[in-house]
């Protein structure tokens, strides 16, 4: 650990865990624009920038984080660089890896299996050949790992995974500004990538987006004016339903899923819309759609915030220290952006919502505690046949 992040590390905590108290306010580096207020129901709230993982050489295309299978603190985000590589880098910006090539909409990250030994596979985008190519993220030494298999991408806006944690595959799912989703099955053998089953869902409205809850296994989508609309994919003929209304243009969305017993399991989350325009993050209730507000990353201790975010990622699981509730990963819209990081923790406290229990990235499964078992009732006979 860094030594700047042991001299915050006890006043950070103290923030990110300061949930009852009132709103704290880091050092705002400017007044928000009038136009914000036009666009969001209410001001953003400002969230402390805690780390910066690097300034890049060209636009953020995709970003992902990645969980250690035994070590939270050791966990990584992957970084797709438009025209010039994609890259692994821990969470103080140390690079891991790297592939050289040109990368655009998107990037994700699926768990093969459950837990500790779950194959964690990352896909990306290849604006080059225009195909999706396959990577594997391998914990000891983290590094990538190259799949062989590639399936076209054509005219791709956005891409989401899911799976069931049982079986070596995961379904690919595409939007491309179309009413029409396509589903693309793959299984992962050793290092091959193979496509099985096809099919697709159609929507009321042309997609630009979308995120999978493999909890629940429901995909949701972000169409042009911003709505988010959801499918229920263990229905036998799965139908997208309006669940947030449009209000404006939003560039990506993402989910964060907790556990909390108290609660229905599709009520535990937080559903996250990139809205650069405003220059913030709008957060939704996830069973709900219910708004719980919105936040930007300014600066705290040193570091920049963002004031035009271009791309992002929010992941829930434990990242260890003030990342142990989840992360927020956000990059700047620019020719040379910065990639910066918030505890999901600061989020909450200082947007104003419940944070549960996280989740394992690699097996967000929602286990309800197990019925206390009944012991026999032993009699004690000693003092009986004292007599």
């Amino acid at each position: 650990m860094s030594a700047r992040r042991l001299a915050v590390l006890a006043a950070a905590t103290a923030l990110a865990l300061a949930a009852c108290e009132p709103r704290k306010t880091p050092e705002t580096e400017e007044p928000a624009a009038e136009t914000d207020a036009a666009v969001l129901a209410e001001p953003a709230a400002d969230v402390g920038s805690f780390d910066e993982i690097g300034v890049f050489t060209d636009p953020i295309a995709g970003l992902a984080v990645w969980a250690h299978p035994t070590l939270p603190y050791r966990g990584a985000i992957a970084v797709a660089v438009a025209g010039e590589a994609l890259q692994l880098r821990d969470f103080e910006g140390s690079r891991l890896d790297r592939r050289i090539g040109g990368y655009s909409v998107g990037l994700d990250i699926v768990y093969l299996g459950r837990g500790r030994t779950a194959d964690a596979i990352l896909v990306a985008v290849d604006r080059v050949d225009q195909s999706f190519v396959f990577h594997r993220i391998t914990p000891l030494p983290i590094a990538f790992e190259n799949l062989d298999g590639r399936f076209p991408s054509g005219g791709a806006t956005g891409f989401c995974l899911g799976t069931d944690h049982e079986t070596a595959s995961f379904t690919l799912y595409v939007v491309d500004g179309s009413p029409a989703v396509a589903a693309r099955r793959f299984s992962v053998a050793g290092t091959e990538v193979s496509a099985e089953g096809a099919g697709a869902l159609r929507a009321e409205t042309p997609l630009l987006r979308c995120a999978v809850d493999q909890r629940a296994n429901v995909l949701y989508a972000l169409d042009r004016d911003g709505a988010v609309w959801r499918a229920r994919l263990s229905e036998s003929a799965p139908r997208f339903e309006r669940l947030i209304d449009g209000a404006g243009p939003a560039e990506d969305i993402d989910l964060v899923l907790q556990s909390n017993a108290g609660t229905p399991a599709a009520d535990r989350g937080q559903i996250a819309l990139l809205r650069g325009d405003a220059g913030a993050i709008v957060l939704h209730a996830l069973g709900t759609g219910e708004r719980l507000g919105a936040f930007k990353l300014v600066r705290y201790d040193g570091i920049a915030g963002v004031e035009t975010p271009g791309a992002m990622a929010t992941a829930f699981g434990n990242y260890g220290g003030v990342y142990r509730s989840g992360v927020a990963v956000v990059a700047e819209r620019d020719a040379s952006p910065a990639v910066r990081l918030a505890p999901w923790t600061a989020v909450a406290n200082q947007v104003g919502f419940a944070l549960f229990d996280t989740l394992d990235p690699r097996w967000p499964a929602v286990e309800e505690p197990e019925p206390a078992i009944a012991l026999p009732v032993i009699e004690d006979n000693r003092e009986r046949d004292r007599e």
